[in-house]
Formats: C-alpha cells, structure tokens, sequence
C-alpha cells in the first residue's frame, strides 16, 4: 500500500516562550478553504501546540507535498520560520512555498529578496488564493503564476503583485478548520466574530491591513454564523471555554452595541451560557453591555489601556483619554470580571514623566 499522498503541508513556525499560545486562526480558515476544495493537507501549527523546531524539519522532511504554506504571525517567529522555509526548499527543490501573515503582506518586497526559497508571498485574506496555488503547485509555471490572485512573486529581477481576490461575504467563510489537539489539553478555542478594525491607533496594522486587502476596515459576522461555530465547538470538540480574540470585539457606537445584544440574544435563544473572554479598547466598555454579556458568560476582559498618560494616548492616535480607562476599570470592578491590562510602557518619543505616569495610573 503506497504513502498517503498529502497536496499541501501548512505549517505555523514555533514561538520562543508562552507568547499567546493559542491556535492559529489564520492557518486553520485556510486549511478550512483547502477542504473545501477537495485538497488533501496537513497542518502543522507549531506555534499552538508547542512543537519544536527539530520536529517540524523532520515532519517536512517526511512530506510528499508539493505546495507548502508558511504563516508568519509575530516578529519573534522570523529565524526560525527562515529556516523552515530554507529546509523546505533544500530537501524539496521543485515544490512551491508561499509566505503568509501580516509582516510578509506588508513587505513582500524584503522576504521575496532576501528568503531566496519562496516561490510567493500571499497578501491579505488568503482562502481563494490557497486553492489557486493548490492547483498551481501540480505543474508549476511563472506565466501561471501571474495569474493567481492575493500573491507577490519575483519575476527575473522585478516585484510583480497580482491583483486580490474579490472580497467575500465574511458568512460564506467557513468555519476554520479545528484539530482535536487544539483543545485536548485546556479545553480553550478561538473564535473571530469580525475582521479588521476601524480605529487609527498608530502602533497598529489591522486597519490598514484589512483597507488594503479586502477594502474595508472592518467586517462582523452574523450573530447565528457566531453561536453556531460555537456550538459546533462545545458539542464536537470538547471546548468548555471561547476566547473571542477579535481585534475589537465592542466599541462605544451604537451598531457595536446593537450587534452585542443580537449576539447575547442569540445565545439566550439556544439555551447557551459559557465562559468566554474579550478583548477591548475602554470606551467601549459600558454598564449594561458588560452585564449582558456577563449573563451568558463573560468570565474575563482583557482592555488595551496602552497608557495612562493623555499626552502618550494622544500621540498613540488612541481616541480617547485616561478618564475613560478609570470609567471601563470601575464598571469591570462593579461587575466583578477578572481583568488583564495591555500596557504599551515605552516608545520611541517616550520619557521619564509618560512613563511614571503610566506607572501611578496602574499603581491607583
């Protein structure tokens, strides 16, 4: 009996320490794509289930695919993700390896000319452009390649960017694709309720991200494509806890809060209540929407003060001001939800009295 022929190996490099251990979303929308597609995959997400980078190379080695996909998630993942890359191109010099993430979508440029493994570097939402490539990979060819939408690739010595699949209905997406592993040890998932972001903190790439690659800033799911990917989760993969891990899960407006309560009455109407965590910027934390999501669940916050200095939030482009992280901290008190702070301490203009002052605010 001959080797399982696998079509791709999708692959999330290791991460030094603990740094947010969670599963790679990213990956798993795209595996999810490919098994739409009828492609065969093996996903390896080193980064979640804390595999060492010694296991992946032998893992690739044993690989009989012919695409690879490599997602690159944070700063600290670039060594050892080059040398994935280099490895895959060493012991399989014909396959095509794609680059993925925010670092490679923002300078495709810098990895196209410096990783000389890759075939592309895929930009933005990557579902369609997986599925082109999958087919791709089977017989290889620049003037084909120039067709396949979302990708940067080198051609001779120039840059040629091909231009972006068309922007989906975020329902129609499916749900990403879930391996027992994931969950098996904390019982913890991940679930996106949005995409994209549309505040202009200057520290951040989600808004300009999503802007450039599907055209708008931001995007939010149905309320019964969200209970039912959770449902799909609780009674399927034994998740006793979500983490919605939304670049901004709650905002100060009007539509955010009407989307809270169409959300909250969602899982009311199914019967659901389950721990779930969120993550928020302060003026987006209110009394009433706070409770209403603590009556089905909400067990943890975690908020993005970033500063407790006006002058810092101001030059951050945060919108807001330290008064209203006092308001947002004193209603989480009020309603008794466990609380974990996102603190941005220095910056390249930083001194000694934005520091301190940052400092007392926590301190109080």
């Amino acid at each position: 009996m001959g080797a399982t022929i696998t079509e791709c190996f999708l692959i999330s490099p290791p991460s030094p320490g603990d740094f947010r251990r969670a599963e790679s979303l990213g990956l798993r929308y795209v595996a999810a794509a490919l098994k739409d597609a009828g492609v065969s995959f093996k996903l390896q997400d080193a980064h979640a289930w804390n595999t060492s980078k010694e296991d992946v190379l032998e893992e690739i080695q044993a690989s009989n695919a012919s695409l690879f996909g490599v997602q690159l998630t944070f700063s600290e993942q670039i060594d050892d993700c080059e040398d994935i890359v280099d490895f895959i191109r060493q012991v399989h010099p014909s396959a095509t390896i794609v680059l993925g993430g925010h670092l490679p979508t923002f300078t495709p440029e810098y990895f196209l000319r410096n990783w000389q493994g890759l075939t592309c570097v895929s930009y933005g939402e990557a579902e369609e452009t997986i599925v082109h490539l999958a087919n791709y990979s089977k017989e290889p060819d620049v003037a084909t390649l120039g067709r396949i939408p979302g990708i940067a690739f080198l051609r001779d010595t120039k840059i040629e960017r091909t231009s972006l699949p068309k922007t989906r209905n975020i329902d129609e997406i499916s749900f990403p694709y879930r391996d027992v592993k994931d969950h098996e040890t904390y019982g913890l998932a991940s679930v996106l309720t949005s995409r994209g972001c549309f505040y202009r903190c200057s520290f951040c790439s989600v808004p300009q991200f999503n802007v450039n690659n599907s055209g708008v800033k931001f995007r939010s799911r149905s309320a019964e494509a969200v209970a039912d990917e959770v449902s799909d989760l609780i009674d399927n993969y034994h998740v006793t806890h979500i983490s919605f891990i939304d670049d901004i899960f709650l905002t100060k407006s009007e539509n955010s809060r009407r989307r809270m309560r169409e959300l909250c009455a969602e899982f009311h109407e199914r019967g659901m209540k389950f721990p779930f965590s969120i993550e928020c910027r302060s003026d987006g934390v209110s009394f009433e929407t706070i409770k209403m999501l603590k009556d089905v669940g909400l067990s943890r916050v975690f908020l993005g003060l970033e500063s407790g200095s006006d002058e810092v939030l101001s030059y951050f482009q945060k919108d807001l001001v330290v008064s209203d992280h006092r308001k947002a901290l004193d209603v989480l008190d009020a309603l008794q939800i466990p609380t974990a702070l996102g603190v941005i301490l220095f910056h390249p203009n930083a001194n000694a009295e934005n520091v301190f002052e940052t400092l007392s605010f926590l301190e109080s």
